[in-house]
């Protein structure tokens, strides 16, 4: 077996999870190379791609040679954008928080000071203060702000106007802490804890550290369930603790990293994905 594994072709983001993945393929008699999502790149066939980017078109465009890509475009679109993974996955088993979709504009809001000034009080009206304002595609809390006045909220909304974005109640009981829990094949198989102590976002890349946590069943059932229904071969589901302890959806990541999982929790994340792929293919 013959693969390939893309990662973004300007940062480099990617390629320690490729390289883990290309180890522990190794052990089942598999090779796999790694290549960036480049412009005007062109890639060797294959018999199947690990797509460690967000680059949907070009996931689509390998489905589209015949070529199985794990994730599929469909999941990685879904997964891409946070509105449409609320959308997907919310239901019976899946408690996301109280989210407002903003409408795009593209007139100047500076100069419709009274329309802003409506709209943020329904906003606050209905989620209260402070807020999470986020635009709807973002990476490592890019993208991602605590609204804790109507002045900043309104700044907000002027300034994003014409850029896909939500707001969402903020979760006080989790502030700066999360739970991930990779799940491959549907099956949850590790989980940490992500914890931040001088700001309100968990992220590793925005200052937070990963422990080695084990959270109820309630959280692994929860993070199974939203990883089907975006039909996620591997992914990370992040997961907040409400104010009794119940898990809280956050968001759902397709190419999400598990070197810190791995370190954390002991579990062989690359070799339980690489053997998903192998007996994937050959079913």
């Amino acid at each position: 077996m013959y693969g390939i594994a893309i990662v973004n072709g300007y940062s480099g983001i990617g390629s320690k999870q490729a390289g883990r993945l290309k180890e522990e393929l190794s052990r089942y008699g598999a090779e796999l190379d790694i290549f960036p999502n480049a412009l005007c790149a062109e890639y060797p066939a294959s018999d199947f791609v690990v797509f460690l980017d967000k680059d949907v078109r070009l996931a689509a465009e390998l489905e589209k040679k015949g070529v199985r890509v794990f994730n599929s475009s469909e999941t990685i679109r879904i997964c891409e954008d946070k509105t449409l993974t609320y959308l997907a996955v919310g239901g019976e088993g899946v408690v996301v928080p109280c989210t407002i979709y903003a409408p795009l504009c593209y007139s100047d809001l500076s100069k419709m000071r009274k329309k802003v000034s409506e709209e943020a009080d329904k906003v606050i009206q209905t989620l209260g203060l402070p807020l999470i304002f986020k635009l709807n595609v973002g990476s490592l809390g890019i993208g991602t702000r605590l609204i804790e006045s109507r002045e900043e909220l309104e700044a907000a909304m002027t300034e994003f106007s014409a850029v896909p974005h939500h707001y969402q109640r903020f979760i006080a009981s989790s502030r700066g802490t999360d739970v991930r829990i990779a799940v491959i094949g549907g099956k949850a198989v590790a989980s940490m804890r992500r914890r931040n102590e001088r700001g309100f976002l968990s992220n590793i890349a925005a200052g937070g550290v990963a422990e080695k946590f084990v959270p109820d069943e309630r959280f692994f059932r929860m993070a199974e369930i939203a990883a089907s229904r975006v039909r996620a071969d591997y992914c990370g589901v992040d997961l907040l603790e409400g104010e009794r302890g119940e898990p809280v959806l956050l968001e759902v990541n397709s190419n999400a990293y598990f070197e810190g999982i791995e370190r954390v929790s002991g579990v062989n994340v690359a070799g339980k994905f690489a053997g998903y792929i192998l007996d994937a293919l050959r079913r």
